[in-house]
């Protein structure tokens, strides 16, 4: 994680950040993806406790998920792909 005040950005394990994003967004998180292996969060200055816990803990959902999708073999990981997932059932 890196940033500066509440501009953040948060380096992945590999090129699946428009992953992330999506998933983040089907969950009502609004973030971006600034390069393949980066999301960046950008809450608004009046953004609340309870906002950034809510945010914390669907980004940490999202994570989870992908990460589990990677060892149940759903979405190998593939660092030299272009950031879009596959899925091999």
């Amino acid at each position: 994680v890196r940033g500066l005040g509440l501009l953040v950005g948060i380096q992945l394990a590999g090129d699946f950040s428009k992953d992330v994003v999506a998933a983040a967004l089907t969950e009502g998180l609004v973030v971006n993806n600034v390069t393949p292996s980066v999301v960046r969060l950008s809450p608004p200055l009046t953004v609340t406790q309870d906002e950034c816990d809510r945010a914390v803990d669907i980004l940490a959902g999202v994570l989870e998920g992908r990460y589990r999708a990677l060892e149940e073999g759903i979405l190998p990981y593939c660092p030299e792909d272009s950031g879009e997932p596959r899925v091999t059932r």
